[in-house]
């Protein structure tokens, strides 16, 4: 059966008008990605953190402006962010907050998404070595480790977890950079493998010498978190302190 149109507007602007409208909507196979790899937090950041500062602004008023940013400065990117309002447009980032509960929720959400910084040692005895290592919380991910080898050594680092990818980012000044990526996977507690590969006086070590070494490095991460018993009877309390009616001091 074919297809034709006998009304005054054309089939091209019909067209036209909805490949706009898919744009504007939702992301389609074609549309470019907000992320770079020279941008670890994205092209929207960018434009958001520019009105973040302004205390007049509502939060629904700051995603609006950094909308419109985006749409004059990166004329070049398909994806387009749809905004829906809904209470946000009565509140300020600038207003304060008082509740009974809200420090339980702030410790909650601590107990659940902190990685303590912690310092490793670890002796390599074939090349009479001691690494130190240093792990944290990479930036602002929650998903994300930073693990730091103090040493020259050309090393293999493999995660105990098949769920995570690790990878060396940076080499510089005697110190070796991995990020372990996908922590909300780990299913038991991490342990880094570690293996030498190669250093300035063996370059190729036999099988006598490198041996693996395993660093463990906890249970990370909100998912895992909430497994624990002491958890999940803080969680269950915050839950019921939820149900109850607030009470004037």
């Amino acid at each position: 059966m074919g297809f034709s149109c006998t009304t005054n507007i054309s089939c091209r602007s019909i067209v036209q008008k909805l490949s706009s409208y898919e744009q504007n909507v939702f992301v389609i196979s074609r549309s470019q990605s907000y992320e770079r790899s020279n941008q670890p937090l994205g092209i929207y950041a960018h434009h958001l953190v520019k009105f973040l500062a302004d205390k007049s602004l509502s939060v629904s008023k700051i995603f609006l402006e950094a909308h419109a940013d985006l749409i004059k400065n990166n004329l070049e990117t398909n994806q387009r962010p749809l905004i829906c309002v809904d209470a946000a447009s009565k509140f300020k980032l600038s207003d304060s907050f008082s509740s009974v509960i809200h420090k339980k929720v702030v410790d909650l959400f601590s107990l659940f998404t902190t990685i303590k910084k912690s310092n490793h040692k670890l002796h390599l005895k074939p090349w009479n070595t001691k690494l130190s290592v240093v792990n944290t919380q990479h930036k602002c991910f929650l998903n994300v480790l930073s693990v730091v080898f103090n040493t020259e050594l050309t090393l293999e680092c493999k995660a105990s977890d098949e769920g995570l990818v690790v990878k060396l980012v940076s080499t510089d000044n005697g110190q070796q950079t991995y990020l372990i990526h996908h922590l909300q996977r780990v299913n038991e507690k991490l342990e880094l493998r570690i293996r030498v590969i190669s250093s300035a006086t063996d370059p190729d070590p036999t099988s006598e010498t490198s041996e693996e070494y395993s660093l463990s490095l906890g249970r990370p991460l909100i998912v895992r978190s909430l497994s624990k018993p002491y958890t999940q009877s803080k969680w269950k309390n915050y839950q019921q302190s939820l149900s109850k009616p607030a009470t004037k001091p």
